[in-house]
């Protein structure tokens, strides 16, 4: 029991940081597609 509990919370929390790679990967775009539209 405890050692699948422990399985999910690992699971989330990589899914955690997956999701905040992500979107960091995002946001720079949206970053860089801004900067091209202005020069």
């Amino acid at each position: 029991m405890n050692k699948k509990l422990i399985e999910l919370q690992v699971k989330l929390w990589l899914y955690g940081i997956n999701n905040i790679f992500n979107s960091n990967i995002q946001f720079k775009g949206l970053i860089k597609d801004g900067e091209n539209k202005n020069e």
